[in-house]
This record gives C-alpha cells, structure tokens and sequence, in this order.
C-alpha cells in the first residue's frame, strides 16, 4: 500500500485533496527497471503524460489516511478506528450494522448504505454473500522490509527495480526518508499466514 498511480491522483484532486503537498511527502515514481537472470536489464518509463501528476507516488498508507481524514473532518465526518462489523443485515431501505470494539463493545448503527473495504478478511462482504477466492503458491511467501540500503542502487531516486531468477524475485521500491522498500518471494519457511 505504498503506491498511488496517477489516476488516484487525479481522483484526489476531483475530491478537493491538497495533492501538491501530499506528493511533496512522498517520493516519485517514474522507472521501473526489469533485472532478469540472463538478460539485460530493462527499463520501463512509469510516467503518464497529460495528467498533473505524471508521476505516481511513493508514500505511507498513514500519509493517505491522514490525508483522507482530514477532508473527512472537513466534511462532518468523524473516522472511528478500532471497531469491527461483526453483523451485517439489510431491510428494504437501510443496513442494519453491529459494531464491536477492541474492549468488546458492541454498538449498533443504521445507515442509508455500507461499503465493505476490510480486506481478505471481511464480515460485510461475506455477509453480503460476496465471494473472495485466494490462491496460495506452493512453498512461496512474500516478505517485505523497509531499509537503509547502502551503496545504493542503479539509476537515479525515482527508479524502482525488480530482479527475477529462476529461485525467485526480490523488488524495491526508494521511500520518501531515504530507505527503501525490499520485497522479496522466498521458499516458504513454514510460517503460516494471509
């Protein structure tokens, strides 16, 4: 979740997000080079033209959210985390919804419509009876961290690569700070996880 593609970008403008400073926070995106065992690299221009940004971003799901929230506060909205749907029904012209708290609590809400955004793991999706089909590979995990690499890497900050071999693949991303994404498919370790 650390990639906003142009057109999002665009889309937070129709919302009235303050994109120039959101982009500011975070880092361009403009090449991704192709390292393929074997082969020469090869690098790919990101970029998309007659756009206002024509560069997708690098940036912390917490900036998005941030951002997000703060128009949402601007509106009227307050944003509530820590809460779960644990119950979901629907009448002719409303949703009836069961909130749980961390602490348990559960409170009880009416809405005019619900949209489910919870991921793989979603009571209003599954409730609604909306499939969501997952398909594991084999003996193959992704694993992920933010770093200080140093020595750097080819081409300049705004460049993203991706090395593929025949045991597997290892990616990066650069970081608004100055670290940098690596993300990797490894041989299953038997750690068993979504």
């Amino acid at each position: 979740a650390c990639t906003v593609w142009q057109r999002s970008l665009e889309v937070f403008r129709m919302m009235g997000l303050p994109v120039e400073e959101y982009e500011a926070e975070g880092s361009r995106y403009v090449y991704r080079t192709y390292h393929v065992a074997g082969f020469p690299a090869f690098t790919h221009d990101m970029s998309v033209s007659g756009t206002p940004s024509p560069a997708a971003l690098i940036i912390g799901q917490d900036a998005t959210e941030r951002m997000l929230t703060a128009r949402l506060a601007e509106l009227g909205v307050r944003v509530e985390r820590g809460r779960s749907a644990t119950s979901v029904r629907q009448d002719d012209d409303r949703v009836i919804t069961e909130l749980t708290d961390a602490d348990g609590t559960t409170t009880t809400i009416e809405s005019a419509w619900l949209v489910a955004a919870q991921g793989p793991h979603s009571t209003v999706r599954d409730q609604a009876g909306v499939p969501w089909s997952t398909k594991r590979f084999p003996d193959t995990q992704l694993i992920q961290v933010d770093a200080r690499v140093s020595g750097g890497l080819p081409g300049d900050p705004t460049h993203c690569h991706m090395f593929l071999g025949p045991n597997g693949s290892l990616g990066t991303a650069p970081l608004p700070d100055g670290r940098v994404r690596i993300y990797a498919g490894v041989t299953d370790n038997g750690l068993d996880g979504d």
